[in-house]
């Protein structure tokens, strides 16, 4: 995957493999499926590099329009078609905003 995306192997170390559509909010779980040839092979269509330094980040964004679509979030309220649009669009920039300061300090 790393090399897919041009990672030098030097700097495997700094990603981790994250879903682009989160589990949370439907996204296809990565894993081990049956091929058509009946042979297991690796399902990665919903997997990215994702670097380690945005993961508590995206994270918490994704916790916010999970809670968005299963009740709310700080008064927003959105349906799961929504939801998967916006972090598709653009993870930095949802309806329910950046996650607190607190969550990127880990970064």
């Amino acid at each position: 995957m790393f090399r897919e995306y041009g990672i030098p192997h030097d700097q495997w170390h700094n990603f981790t493999l994250d879903h682009l559509e989160p589990i949370e909010l439907a996204g296809r779980p990565f894993g081990v499926i049956t091929g058509r040839d009946g042979k297991p092979t690796w399902d990665l269509r919903n997997v990215w590099p994702e670097p380690k330094s945005q993961a508590p980040q995206k994270d918490a964004v994704e916790n916010a329009l999970h809670s968005a679509v299963c009740g709310g979030y700080h008064g927003i309220h959105l349906t799961l078609a929504d939801a998967q649009r916006a972090i598709a669009r653009d993870w930095t920039h949802t309806p329910v905003g950046l996650p607190p300061p607190e969550v990127r300090s880990n970064e």
